[in-house]
């Protein structure tokens, strides 16, 4: 049993999903999967508010993964490693992977609350909201600012 696509650290997040063969493989062998009726008392959020289920899933070629592989597959490219996209790219059979399949990261866009400049951020803060977005100019600037001050 290996255990592919549990990305710990899926870093930046692709603004639009890479659907190609890869992804389209990743989705029919997670389809084809099985749950291994192991049951995790919460679930995995990845780092750009995506949630997962909280199941491991037992799929056809004896790997095991969790609910968002279709969604690092899809977002993440860049953070799996390269022995997982060789296990995935041995994989047969392929399949178009649904947005819900997916799961889209959590986006929050609007203007910074100092400079008005538009700023686009990904993520699952629970204190984030399209009112509170800040840039990274103005981030560093008042970052500066207060440790002046003391």
């Amino acid at each position: 049993m290996t255990s592919i696509l549990y990305v710990a650290k899926p870093g930046l997040v692709a603004p639009a999903p890479t659907i190609d063969v890869l992804t389209r493989k990743i989705t029919a062998a997670f389809r084809q999967g099985k749950s291994t009726g192991r049951r995790w008392r919460g679930t995995h959020a990845c780092s750009c508010g995506a949630q997962s289920d909280n199941t491991d899933y037992d799929l056809p070629g004896g790997q095991v993964t969790n609910s968002l592989a279709i969604h690092y597959m899809a977002y993440h490219r860049e953070a799996v490693a390269p022995a997982c996209l060789e296990s995935v790219a041995a994989l047969t059979d392929e399949a178009d992977p649904t947005p819900e399949e997916m799961v889209a990261p959590t986006q929050f866009q609007g203007p910074c609350v100092e400079c008005k400049k538009e700023v686009v951020l990904w993520g699952r803060s629970r204190r984030l909201t399209s009112s509170s977005l800040i840039c990274d100019s103005c981030i560093d600037k008042l970052c500066c600012d207060a440790g002046a001050a003391r």
